[in-house]
């Protein structure tokens, strides 16, 4: 019966038949040499005695190498307590020159397999020997065979290989040889084993740039990543060029930390890392207090800014202020450096409409500051006038015509029922007016007297009336327009465009709202309809109240009016496309205050023999009112 070897003691055998080639361990003692007798009965002093007798064809430079295997494989095979002896004969082989530690085996198809101290290390209760024979190498040799002892697969190398860097003097560490072992960490970070870097870091070891790139990209999204972050980023020279190349898998290998650490700041797609640099103290210190930087101001992350910018959504301040975005806040700083930094030219062609839209007036500041020319001023204008950033408004009118100031800030005049809304603050209304604004000019059909008018927005008539305006007329189907536009603001919805900007067309002036008698009085409420380009579009109902206009059904889909009626006014009926042949209908009732659904079903078309299933649902939670 054939005893199964262990795994180790087998790889062994098979690395001593690779090394030895035509000179497998002989099957009769009496056809192997004194070296190979010595070794196979572990006696020091035969070694001794057949070395000084040994000829040249014995110690040839391909003899020592499968003959220090064997010693290894005999190691590995002596019970424990009997494996002094089996040491002894490597210690021979290793202080005589005739098996060099920093050598790797090379198998006889030519590839490295290992070198000594990485074979022993693999042996169990061997790390001391391991590492005994580590301290004795030269010590320019030492931290290359750390580095194989962890590279090798085996469970126990890792450690095995970080201990032993207390056998390396503290100038060697900082050598390429040792900083390779961040190289052989990077799997373990991406693997979530950041525990295992530590050790690096305690023993005086810090990574190349590069190799903090690779260790960054590796990190996984956990609490226990966001320290070794902190570290990298506080500890590696951020300016020092990324000259190793075969860590970077994307094109353009960015020149430097810092760029690469900017780039990720600015991504519009975000990442783990993103992330995770956005809640890092040491990164955003770093971020606001780095001095100029050119390697840094490439057109890749000037590039990303812009994208970014363009691509985020402004947050909904609809139900109260936004909650603070580590990564906006981390985008806006980073383009703040960039502003602040690089080249006036790439500058001015970032996005600054979307900028200024989205909280970056101070950004807008600070490149005006440079002198920078903003692409598109007039859109910049409408911004800083639409987010009420007075300030800003009035250092661009300077590049606006004024009759294009006064048509972009009516553009942002919030209605009544939004009065609390910084938008269009009217000490710009005054500015442009004083600039010589026509207060008569047309706007959608539409004088500016006659646009505050229908807003009910008397302080800004007020304004216009001082300024000279008269007329408060409105041509063709204006009237239905800036209706329609008013209600579509007061329900919160998107509203249609105006002549001067880039959706207008003929759906300018198609008006997506319907009068309805629901109440009995002369006095109409309206149903706006928000135009999705699609089935059910978000819309809303609402009704009069006072110079206010009130919003008392929320939903999305089709309307239709019921002849019942609840507390004086007519119920309501939604349906909504809810599937390929599937539809939902719900019923609304009015309560003396808003509608609230009081029944609904859903019409099944799909069963396939042309006759619709109708049952009865739960109807779904209310909309936000």
């Amino acid at each position: 019966m054939t005893t199964a070897r262990p795994p180790l003691a087998h790889a062994l055998v098979v690395a001593a038949t690779l090394l030895a080639g035509a000179c497998p361990t002989p099957a009769l003692a009496g056809d192997a040499t004194p070296l190979e007798r010595a070794i196979m009965a572990s006696d020091v002093d035969a070694l001794r005695q057949a070395l000084a007798q040994a000829t040249p064809s014995d110690t040839d430079t391909a003899r020592p190498r499968p003959l220090l295997m064997r010693a290894i494989t005999r190691l590995d095979a002596a019970p424990p307590a009997a494996r002094e002896p089996a040491r002894d004969i490597i210690r021979v082989f290793v202080a005589q020159a005739r098996g060099p530690l920093a050598e790797p085996f090379q198998s006889v198809f030519g590839g490295p397999i290992g070198m000594p101290t990485t074979w022993i290390a693999r042996i169990a209760g061997e790390r001391d020997f391991a590492l005994e024979l580590v301290g004795i190498a030269p010590v320019e040799s030492r931290c290359a065979l750390l580095v194989d002892m962890a590279r090798d697969g085996h469970d126990g190398q890792w450690e095995n290989a970080t201990a032993g860097l207390a056998l390396v003097p503290a100038p060697q560490r900082a050598s390429p040889a040792c900083r390779a072992l961040f190289d052989v960490a990077v799997p373990h970070a991406r693997g979530g084993r950041i525990e295992r870097l530590d050790v690096l870091f305690s023993a005086g070891l810090r990574p190349a740039p590069a190799q903090a790139v690779a260790l960054l990209q590796a990190l996984p999204a956990q609490d226990a990543a966001k320290p070794l972050l902190a570290r990298l980023v506080a500890q590696t020279p951020l300016d020092a060029p990324l000259d190793h190349a075969a860590h970077w898998t994307q094109t353009p290998q960015p020149p430097t930390l810092f760029a690469f650490l900017l780039k990720v700041s600015l991504q519009r797609i975000g990442s783990p890392l993103q992330a995770m640099l956005a809640e890092t103290p040491a990164w955003q210190a770093a971020l606001s207090a780095h001095a100029p930087h050119p390697q840094a101001c490439t057109q890749e992350n000037v590039s990303e800014a812009a994208g970014a910018w363009r691509a985020t959504v402004p947050p909904d301040l609809s139900a109260g202020p936004a909650t603070p975005d580590p990564v906006r806040i981390q985008r806006q700083a980073a383009t703040r450096w960039l502003v602040t930094h690089c080249d006036a030219t790439r500058i001015a062609a970032l996005p600054w409409p979307q900028i200024i839209g989205q909280g970056g007036g101070d950004l807008a500041t600070v490149a005006l500051a440079r002198h920078v020319p903003l692409t598109d001023p007039v859109a910049a204008f409408e911004a800083a006038a639409c987010v009420g950033d007075a300030e800003l408004s009035l250092r661009l009118l300077e590049q606006v015509a004024p009759d294009q100031a006064l048509a972009r800030y009516l553009g942002c005049l919030p209605p009544l029922e939004d009065e609390a809304s910084p938008a269009a603050p009217r000490a710009v209304l005054s500015a442009v007016l004083a600039r010589g604004a026509d207060p008569q000019a047309r706007l959608a059909g539409a004088t500016p007297l006659a646009i505050a008018a229908a807003f009910d927005r008397d302080d800004v008539a007020r304004d216009l009336r001082q300024a000279g305006a008269t007329d408060q007329a409105m041509s063709g189907e204006a009237g239905e327009f800036w209706l329609a536009r008013r209600l579509l603001m007061a329900a919160g919805l998107a509203t249609p465009s105006l002549p001067y900007q880039e959706e207008a067309g003929a759906e300018t002036w198609r008006s997506p709202s319907q009068a309805l008698h629901l109440d009995g009085s002369d006095m109409p409420q309206y149903a706006i309809w928000e135009s999705c380009g699609g089935v059910n579009c978000d819309m809303a109902v609402l009704r009069r109240a006072g110079k206010r206009w009130q919003v008392i059904l929320r939903e999305a889909g089709g309307l239709e009016t019921l002849a019942t009626r609840h507390e004086g006014w007519l119920d309501l009926r939604v349906h909504v496309r809810a599937a390929a042949g599937l539809y939902r209908h719900t019923r609304y009732r009015h309560d003396g205050a808003l509608y609230r659904a009081a029944a609904c079903e859903e019409t099944d078309y799909s069963a396939g023999d042309g006759e619709p299933v109708i049952r009865e649902v739960a109807c779904e939670a209310p909309r936000t009112e």
